[in-house]
């Protein structure tokens, strides 16, 4: 009986002492804003996120208000972090788009030129082009195995699907269109 009382004092103390813990409230506060309880892993996040920042150097049409060529939230919060990273390493943002309307395109890329202008990096430091994000990428191999699995399904496909090879034949079969 002393065991057991013993037991649930014991666990009573550390359920109340780590319940009276504040939990951050984020974990990479600085891209996003400032917290008041940040994580003691904060600057390891915000490390992290500067340096995928600084491999991928892009803005895609998410960063925009859409139809138009006004930067939204996002992309201002993302161009000023930008400003500051490339205050110190320079480089090009890429401005990735679906886009097929030239001047749209144009447009935006200028609306991002101009935001560039009203923070602390030097004009010459930073170069806006239209291309694809930065980053390693995907080399042949890692495609070819990516769409062998797409093509294939997992490696037991063929066995729930009574041998049957592509998704679009069982789909049938359950439809009443298979045999």
């Amino acid at each position: 009986m002393r065991r057991s009382f013993a037991l649930v004092a014991a666990c009573t103390f550390i359920a109340a002492s780590v319940g009276c813990s504040e939990a951050p409230e984020r974990l990479n506060a600085p891209p996003q804003g400032i917290t008041e309880n940040p994580s003691p892993l904060q600057d390891s996040f915000t490390y992290m996120v500067d340096n995928a920042m600084l491999e991928d150097l892009s803005l895609a049409d998410i960063h925009f208000v859409p139809h138009s060529t006004e930067l939204n939230g996002l992309g201002a919060r993302r161009l000023e972090r930008y400003a500051k990273l490339l205050t110190v390493y320079g480089g090009a943002i890429r401005y990735s788009t679906d886009l097929t309307d030239k001047t749209m395109v144009e447009r935006r890329m200028e609306s991002i030129r101009r935001y560039l202008a009203t923070t602390s990096i030097a004009p010459e430091r930073v170069n806006v082009i239209q291309g694809m994000p930065g980053g390693r990428g995907m080399d042949a191999r890692e495609a070819m195995a990516g769409k062998e699995e797409s093509i294939s399904g997992a490696p037991d496909a063929k066995a729930k699907s009574g041998g049957k090879d592509s998704l679009m034949s069982s789909l049938g079969g359950l439809l009443g269109g298979g045999k």
